[in-house]
C-alpha cells in the first residue's frame, strides 16, 4: 500500500470521527481504540486531528482531506492495484471507519469474506459489464448533483454510515443487511443525491437491473428514496410531492430527473420490466427474496 494511501485511509477514520453527526461518545472512542490498536506505531493528537510516525511524518488530517474525500479515490485505486481484490489492510482500516460495525468487531472478517464473494458471483452477472455505462457524476441543479456508483465499497454503505442509516433496514444490524452482497453480485447501482462536489449526502434510491420483454436490458427505479438532513431523517415514495430529500428537492422532482438521464442513456424504454434474478435483500417495491417487476412513472 503506498504511503498516500495509507494516510488517507487512517485521515478518513478520524474525520469521521470528528465529524457532528456522529455524536454518540461510545462509537468514536471505540474507533479511536481501534485505530490506536491498529497502528501502534502511530502518535495520534485526536484534539488537533492529527497523527505522525518516523515513517509517515506529521500528517494534518484537514491537509490530506482532499484525498480522503467521500469519492475515495485511494481505496479504487488500491482496488485497481490488487485485481479488485481489497487488501487486508484497507479492509480493517475501512471497517474502523464504519463505527455502526465496530459493536461487533468479530463479524468484520465475515463482512469482507462475502463481500468478496459477491465480487466474484459479479464477474458472472449478465449485467455487470453494463455498470459503466451508467456509473458517473451527473448535474441536477446549482447546488446538487447525482451521484450513481455499482462500486462494490458504496453498495456495502448505501445505508451503513450513511445520514439516512437509521431509517434503513439494510443497514449494517439491520433485518436485511444481507441485500448489500445480492446488489454487489447483481451489478446493482445506488444513485446518491449529493451537494456539488460530493460534501454533503442528502439521499439514497436503489437501482436495480431488468428485463424488458425477458430480453433487453432496463434499469428499475426503487419506491423509496432514503434521505437525511438537518432537522429532516426518513424516507419518501418516489412520487412524493411533499417529501423534501434534500434542501430545495422534492422526492417526485428527483425521480423525474433521475428517469430522464437514464432515458438518455437508454436503459428507461419500457412501461414495465421484470429482474430475471430473486433480490436477496429487501426492496420496497417487490419486497424480500423475489423478482421484481418496476413500473416507469406515467407523465
Amino acid at each position: 500500500m503506498s504511503e498516500n494511501n495509507l494516510k488517507a485511509s487512517i485521515a478518513w477514520v478520524m474525520e469521521r470521527c470528528a465529524a457532528e453527526r456522529f455524536v454518540m461518545a461510545d462509537k468514536i472512542i471505540a474507533a479511536r481504540r481501534e485505530l490506536r490498536e491498529m497502528f501502534p506505531d502511530l502518535q495520534f493528537d485526536f484534539d488537533n486531528n492529527s497523527f505522525s510516525d518516523p515513517a509517515l511524518g506529521t500528517c494534518n488530517v484537514k491537509s490530506i482531506s482532499e484525498i480522503a474525500s467521500t469519492k475515495r479515490p485511494y481505496i479504487k485505486r488500491f482496488q485497481k492495484e490488487e485485481r479488485g481484490k481489497i487488501g487486508a489492510l484497507v479492509s480493517r482500516t475501512y471497517n474502523a471507519m464504519k463505527e455502526v460495525m465496530l459493536r461487533k468487531g468479530e463479524a468484520v472478517d465475515e463482512i469482507y469474506t462475502k463481500m468478496l464473494v459477491a465480487i466474484e458471483e459479479r464477474k458472472k452477472s449478465q449485467f455487470s459489464k453494463l455498470v459503466k455505462n451508467v456509473a458517473g457524476i451527473y448535474p441536477h441543479d446549482k447546488k446538487h448533483e447525482f451521484y450513481i456508483s455499482g462500486e462494490p465499497i458504496d453498495l456495502l454503505q448505501k445505508s451503513t454510515g450513511m445520514p439516512w442509516e437509521l431509517a434503513s433496514c439494510e443497514r449494517y444490524g439491520g433485518d436485511h443487511f444481507e441485500g448489500v452482497y445480492s446488489d454487489i453480485s447483481i451489478g446493482n447501482l445506488v444513485c446518491i443525491l449529493q451537494s456539488n462536489g460530493g460534501i454533503t449526502k442528502y439521499a439514497r434510491v436503489m437501482l436495480r437491473w431488468c428485463l424488458v420483454n425477458k430480453k433487453t436490458p432496463a434499469l428499475g427505479i426503487e419506491e423509496i428514496w432514503y434521505y437525511a438532513f438537518p432537522g429532516s431523517i426518513g424516507s419518501a415514495y418516489r412520487d412524493s410531492e411533499d417529501n423534501e430529500i434534500a434542501p430545495g428537492v422534492i422526492a417526485i422532482e428527483a425521480t423525474s430527473a433521475v428517469e430522464a438521464l437514464l432515458s438518455k442513456i437508454g436503459y428507461m424504454d419500457y412501461r414495465d420490466c421484470v429482474t430475471p434474478y430473486r433480490f436477496g435483500g429487501f426492496s420496497d417495491k417487490g419486497g424480500h427474496n423475489t423478482n421484481i417487476t418496476y413500473t416507469k412513472r406515467r407523465v
